[in-house]
């Protein structure tokens, strides 16, 4: 779980887990209606260290 910067409300691991299983996603829009904080979670699933140039 993690709490963005710019809100107070938490991100979970299942939410984390089910954007996970939809990789490689082209925009935040592709999980807005599956995840809370679909931008949040876009960015960060999204960032090299985390993506290592995969997706």
């Amino acid at each position: 779980m993690f709490i963005p910067s710019r809100t107070e409300y938490a991100i979970s691991k299942v939410d984390i887990k089910k954007a996970s299983k939809l990789l490689p996603i082209s925009g935040p829009g592709q999980i807005s209606q599956i995840v809370r904080g679909p931008s949040y979670l876009w960015a960060v699933l999204h960032d090299e260290r985390i993506s290592n140039g995969e997706w």
